[in-house]
């Protein structure tokens, strides 16, 4: 699994960058992502120019189809930019504070439903291949 950042704020993309390689994910760039079938987390911070995110979640989408999944933070009151990132394709739109607290389990279930479909598991037979 990716994780892409458009996330100008210093402190956001270090704890981001941090968790993602806690996590064993490669940190991308939204125009510097490959597309050879590996899901993707698109991690946007809000307060950037509307434009600019708004044309990356078009072009990312386009790109990746079903494989992309679109996570926008920003401050908590501004309904309007909430509504205008569901509005530009986000999948998730966050307050500042839940990303804090919840975008590591987040990323955990992400990461799950991946290995899951790329039939990644536990093998229960143990290492002997004993039951």
């Amino acid at each position: 699994m990716r994780l892409v950042l458009l996330v100008d704020d210093l402190y956001f993309r270090v704890r981001l960058t941090d968790l993602a390689e806690r996590l064993g994910l490669e940190v991308c760039d939204p125009n510097g992502v490959p597309d050879d079938g590996r899901p993707v987390l698109a991690v946007v911070d809000l307060a950037g120019p509307s434009a600019r995110w708004a044309e990356a979640v078009k072009t990312l989408k386009a790109r990746l189809e079903s494989r992309v999944t679109v996570l926008g933070f920003g401050p908590h009151r501004d309904v309007g930019l909430f509504r205008a990132a569901r509005a530009a394709g986000f999948d998730q739109v966050w307050a500042r504070s839940k990303l804090v607290a919840d975008l590591p389990a987040f990323l955990e279930k992400l990461l799950k439903e991946a290995s899951a479909d790329a039939g990644i598991g536990d093998d229960p037979s143990g290492p002997d291949g004993n039951l």
